[in-house]
């Protein structure tokens, strides 16, 4: 576990996080249902070789940094990469109950391949859809970049009407960019926030 918090803290402090958010921020325009696939495939991959709390650890900071690239809800992302932490089913060194398995002896690598793949190809599938559903109907991942996920240092809230998603809006996000006093909302337009009412 500590590894997994030295490893993300160091891709945050490096700012490898947000550069790798930015360039993963591409793949958001697939729609929000192969997204949820993709992503949930690839977080379950990924806890295949590390344990499931260092992929949290390293995903859910790059993905953060991907919704608020691209101003799109973060749970979203954050999700489907959660839930799929958990599904590490094909290796031993995925998860400790898989290892204390492996080590009674009783099973072996070719053992754990043929369940787990089993295993992973379902829960990538019928997961996927789970998580597609669940965040829409209970957690509203389908609307505008929410307020409170609007952080001081990186995004400012404007009270600037626009449309989202084609609902109309009073205020929205708008991220901040790297020249002073300038941020982008979800539309690509740039705003001086500094003449809006900003928090």
């Amino acid at each position: 576990m500590g590894g997994g918090g030295a490893l993300a803290k160091g891709f945050q402090t490096s700012l490898l996080t947000k550069c790798i958010g930015q360039k993963l921020a591409a793949a958001t325009s697939m729609g929000r249902l192969n997204l949820t696939f993709f992503l949930t495939t690839m977080v379950c991959l990924v806890t295949e070789v590390t344990s499931n709390t260092a992929t949290a650890n390293v995903m859910l900071p790059i993905l953060a940094a991907v919704s608020l690239e691209v101003l799109m809800h973060p749970l979203a992302l954050l999700l489907p990469a959660t839930v799929a932490c958990s599904f590490a089913f094909m290796l031993p060194v995925a998860t400790p109950p898989n290892l204390i398995v492996f080590g009674t002896g009783r099973f072996n690598m070719e053992d754990f391949l043929k369940a787990g793949i089993i295993l992973n190809i379902l829960a990538s599938v019928l997961g996927s859809l789970v998580i597609y559903f669940m965040a829409g109907a209970v957690f509203g991942v389908d609307d505008a970049f929410p307020k409170w996920a609007c952080q001081d240092k990186t995004c400012r809230w404007v009270t600037y009407p626009g449309s989202i998603n084609g609902v109309q809006v009073a205020s929205q996000a708008c991220a901040l960019t790297k020249a002073k006093g300038l941020c982008r909302l979800v539309d690509g337009s740039i705003l001086n926030y500094t003449s809006l009412s900003a928090r």
